[in-house]
């Protein structure tokens, strides 16, 4: 697709009118923050100087004929509408030469920090930077000021929300990990979730099973397994998730809450041979933390980018956000018998939808029940399946059963 930055018209316009008095910023700034374009509310509480940044650099371009003289100009800083911070731009060149690239450099200094004493659970900072030069008026007002929105939630990030690519692994068993290292003064924590884009691009692999899985880190590769979702007893699949809006990120909770500390990888293996493309930021290069596994060792990979996938951390939203569980004495569903051979009938006192997935994820069957449910498992492979049973109110049981001729 084409960018289109002026589209102008002028009836008195001549072929040599190729210029635009307009001094203008040409990329919104990505991040303040030291290393992350996001990381947790409650981590960036204790060590808020020293993950912000003392510089802050935008780039412009006068696209007019003459020089701009540089007016003073600010950074602000607002939350929730409130300015909680105003800081002057220094400038040390005051002229901006006539179609040229200049760098606004936005220097806060390094005692700044976005107030840290603001008691919520998750907070946005709307970070506002402005030029101004002798020249009045611009061609358009508009470029003379961008807002970034600096927010923290419960997860830390490396990309800048947009993917411009997707990468993916081809071969079943692949493994895909990403490193995360803990900022100096956060000791250790506990990983709740993992959230994912991934790429609606090429083929849809919304069918195609993973297992997110968690490394400790081994002289700057992935290590020891730490944690997988590929247990042995009850496996729990994950798929892509799309639709989920223009670089929408989809949470991907874990069966249990896994601490972890220093550094860490987060990724997955996958059970078919598909690429499943998960969405990639080429503006920001993490390639040093990247890497794949197609069965003979991890190594790292060519490719310059940043992986669309953040760890997400216990926060005190999770008791608003998580879906609620069986309680042990709402445990209704009955399955029998177990192993089986012809028939398989499940009991329910609630009324829901049975789910059946083989031990590769693959969904076999999806049937109402609201009292009783009688399988034909005649024709079923021996072999261990899983059956999950959704409830209309939300909550979620899954048992596993043997089928055996």
């Amino acid at each position: 697709h084409w960018n289109l930055d002026y589209v102008y018209l002028n009836e008195t316009r001549s072929e040599a009118d190729t210029l635009m008095n307009d001094w203008a910023f040409t990329q919104p700034p990505m991040t303040l923050l030291d290393g992350f374009t996001a990381m947790p509310w409650k981590h960036y509480q204790q060590i808020a100087q020293e993950m912000t940044l003392d510089q802050v650099v935008i780039p412009s371009y006068n696209s007019s004929a003459g020089q701009k003289l540089l007016q003073p100009c600010a950074m602000n800083v607002y939350y929730e509408g409130n300015l909680e911070n105003t800081i002057p731009y220094n400038a040390s060149v005051l002229n901006v030469p006539s179609l040229s690239y200049f760098d606004m450099l936005y220097s806060p200094g390094s005692s700044f920090e976005l107030n840290p004493m603001i008691n919520d659970t998750f907070v946005d900072f709307q970070v506002q930077f402005y030029l101004a030069s002798n020249t009045t008026p611009e061609r358009l007002k508009e470029n003379d000021t961008i807002i970034h929105h600096q927010i923290f939630e419960n997860y830390y990030a490396y990309d800048d929300g947009s993917a411009e690519a997707a990468y993916g692994l081809v071969g079943q068993g692949a493994e895909l990990a990403f490193r995360f290292v803990l900022p100096d003064g956060i000791s250790n924590d506990t990983l709740r979730s993992v959230k994912m884009h991934f790429s609606p691009s090429v083929n849809d692999v919304s069918g195609d099973p993973f297992f997110i899985q968690i490394w400790e880190d081994s002289m700057g590769m992935p290590g020891s397994m730490m944690y997988t979702t590929d247990d042995f007893n009850l496996p729990v699949f994950y798929y892509p998730q799309y639709n989920l809006g223009v670089n929408g990120f989809y949470e991907y909770v874990l069966p249990s809450l896994v601490p972890v500390s220093d550094t860490f990888y987060i990724g997955w293996r996958q059970s078919s041979a598909e690429r499943l493309n998960i969405g990639f930021d080429k503006n920001v290069n993490r390639k040093q933390d990247i890497y794949y596994n197609l069965g003979t060792g991890f190594q790292n990979t060519i490719f310059e980018g940043s992986l669309m996938m953040r760890p997400v951390f216990t926060s005190a939203m999770d008791n608003v956000a998580s879906l609620p569980d069986f309680r042990d004495n709402d445990r209704q569903l009955i399955i029998f018998p177990n192993p089986a051979n012809l028939m398989l009938t499940i009991k329910t006192d609630l009324a829901g939808v049975v789910e059946v997935f083989d031990l590769h994820g693959r969904h076999l069957l999806s049937q109402d029940i609201s009292d009783e449910l009688i399988l034909n498992t005649l024709h079923w492979e021996n072999g261990i399946y899983l059956i999950q049973f959704s409830s209309q109110n939300g909550m979620k049981e899954v048992k596993k059963i043997i089928i055996q001729h």
